[in-house]
């Protein structure tokens, strides 16, 4: 099942469709500390063999933009699945998530936001 974050009453982060919940045919509303953030989805990792440059770069050198993000989520305090998030670091809209073994967003994901900023374009 898919955990699915949303914003909820309040400007609180929450998940739809815990498990219990999927399985008495509910949606579940958590609150934020449900979730752990886990950082900046899709950043390219080195292995041991790579220069002092790109590691640094992978340590160090973060996108904090103001607007759309691509980010890492964990359901901690549930099931433990880490899972990717869209969502706007300036509103904390919440356009969609997906699965973590993704390589990109997905086409709904680009399309959701998109239709909510049609100035916006994935960089």
């Amino acid at each position: 099942m898919a955990l699915q974050m949303r914003l909820a009453a309040g400007g609180k982060l929450g998940l739809v469709g815990g498990h219990a919940a999927a399985e008495a045919g509910q949606d579940q509303h958590g609150d934020e500390t449900e979730l752990a953030p886990g950082g900046e989805a899709q950043l390219k990792r080195h292995g041991p063999g790579a220069s002092d440059a790109e590691f640094e770069s992978y340590m160090f050198a973060r996108t904090n933009p103001k607007g759309v993000h691509f980010e890492r989520w964990r359901h901690a305090y549930g099931c433990g699945k880490w899972f990717l998030a869209a969502r706007c670091t300036a509103t904390l809209e919440v356009f969609g998530t997906y699965s973590a073994q993704t390589k990109g967003p997905p086409p709904e994901i680009i399309a959701a936001i998109k239709a909510r900023r049609p100035d916006w374009s994935p960089t």
